[in-house]
């Protein structure tokens, strides 16, 4: 046999033998998704971005308390029942976004607004058609993934947007550093040209990527390890990222014919809000302010507390200089839980900006407190305030740290969840303004969440914002009540 023609056989056992040996090796590759997919993970397909499995039903796991739900996905990775891309004549079609509480995670699929919204509709009209994409922690950039691969082929007529939450939580790697470290490792199926080829065909060239994906992989570890050694965070988004991600989707849904719906659904904190708001103005489409709603339908308990242990109620008191105000800051806690003390932290000087365990309480009898060790803590500040201010509580620890139960997610992401606001239409000038009791362990709306630390709506909740959705849509001039003015997106 000529050594050509040895070669050529050789050549062709070697690529056989290399392709059936792919073809027999079944193992996944290294994938670097993000952890703060947390206890969802199961529900997110293998080497795909930004998608929820097809045709998956899946429990949480054993242990999560309050989440004894089921969850089940159709053809298109949906909590929703079978649906075509192609609309029927005459209907309306709402396509929601967003992220965990969109989902409805933690209630049954029928629980969910978007479901609650289909029923509302429903009764007016069999026209409309509601149909929900959201996905567990998803932020606005896996929404845009999302929107460009399968959202924007169902041709909605209305797309509700509700990102917010998840951008605004910080993390050791921001969602597009994660993002980037999958594409360039090839972990996902999109690899393409002759890597790609390889990846899919070749034991050898599967081998070899593995090994690139490995060290990509340890390679992020010692990141990792690095910035929770030096105490980094960032924003899983930026507020920047925030807006110009929902610009994108909001422009291409506009171009073609379609409108948009802005939500602000963030119930940790308003950290999202200022860029929602800016965003709306630039955009002209409606935001509705689904915090508000809560805040709004909540706190009766801590309103009921106030008056049951006979404290000051709001709005007593003038002083003198008509250019500043007090603002008094009050928690009440049982003795084993205020055993270490508490701090206040918030978004203003007076309050740490935002530095946890800075700004000390106390119940001696000072800094405003009323009665010395009647388990209410206290602190007084005095300013000229010209905005809200958003604070939470936090045990004593030390000053910069965050408690332990606030930093989920095996410390690579978490959550400053700034339960409270404080309203400057409260300070009028020349009143001193004493703030309802608060309550330690309890949210101020907590009767419309499920039990448990991510303030995700509970059945009666998603009927709230179902119902205030449904009148925006319903209801041409509730879309004008909710937009912003341009003056209002400029000082958020």
């Amino acid at each position: 046999m000529k050594k050509s023609s040895l070669l050529a056989v050789l050549a062709a056992i070697f690529i056989l033998s290399d392709v059936t040996l792919r073809f027999v090796w079944f193992s996944d590759p290294v994938v670097l998704q993000s952890p703060v997919w947390d206890e969802t993970a199961d529900l997110m397909a293998p080497r795909q971005y930004a998608r929820l499995k097809a045709n998956a039903e899946y429990d949480p796991p054993a242990g999560t308390g309050v989440f004894t739900f089921h969850v089940k996905t159709n053809g298109f990775g949906m909590r929703n029942g079978p649906v075509s891309l192609n609309k029927a004549e005459g209907v309306t079609r709402i396509a929601v976004m967003g992220g965990s509480a969109a989902f409805g995670w933690g209630v049954p699929a029928e629980q969910a607004f978007p479901s609650q919204l289909q029923t509302l509709l429903g009764v007016l009209s069999e026209k409309y058609e509601v149909l929900n994409f959201g996905a567990p922690m998803f932020s606005s950039h896996q929404g845009l993934t999302q929107y460009s691969q399968l959202v924007h082929n169902f041709n909605p007529d209305i797309l509700i947007l509700t990102y917010g939450l998840y951008d605004s939580f910080d993390a050791r790697l921001s969602d597009a550093e994660w993002h980037d470290l999958n594409q360039r490792t090839g972990a996902y199926d999109d690899l393409g040209g002759v890597w790609g080829v390889l990846d899919r065909y070749s034991a050898a060239g599967r081998f070899w990527l593995e090994r690139s994906r490995v060290k990509a992989r340890d390679v992020l570890l010692n990141e990792l390890k690095h910035r929770a050694e030096a105490n980094e965070w960032k924003p899983r988004v930026s507020p920047a990222e925030l807006k110009e991600n929902l610009k994108l989707i909001i422009d291409h849904q506009t171009g073609r014919g379609g409108k948009t719906i802005l939500a602000h659904l963030n119930l940790l904190n308003r950290r999202s809000l200022a860029p929602l708001k800016e965003l709306a103005a630039a955009e002209k489409v409606p935001l509705v302010d689904l915090r508000d709603l809560f805040d709004n339908l909540g706190g009766r308990d801590e309103r009921e507390k106030a008056i049951r242990m006979g404290l000051k109620p709001a709005l007593v008191e003038r002083i003198v200089n008509g250019t500043r105000s007090k603002l008094t800051f009050r928690l009440y806690a049982n003795e084993h839980d205020a055993a270490g003390g508490f701090s206040i932290v918030g978004d203003a000087p007076e309050l740490g900006d935002g530095v946890p365990n800075k700004v000390r309480m106390y119940d001696d009898g000072s800094h405003g407190d009323e009665r010395s060790r009647d388990q209410v803590w206290t602190y007084t500040i005095e300013s000229r305030f010209d905005r809200p201010l958003d604070y939470a509580f936090t045990p004593n620890a030390a000053e910069g740290q965050w408690a332990a139960d606030e930093s989920g997610f095996l410390n690579t992401a978490r959550n400053q969840a700034f339960f409270y606001r404080a309203e400057p239409a409260a300070w009028a000038p020349a009143v001193e303004w004493r703030s309802l009791l608060h309550i330690y362990g309890e949210r101020p709306f907590e009767e419309l969440l499920i039990p448990g630390p991510d303030a995700l709506p509970n059945a009666k909740g998603h009927a709230a914002i179902a119902q205030r959705l449904a009148d925006v849509i319903l209801h041409p001039n509730a879309a004008r009540i909710a937009m912003p003015h341009a003056a209002e997106a400029e000082h958020g």
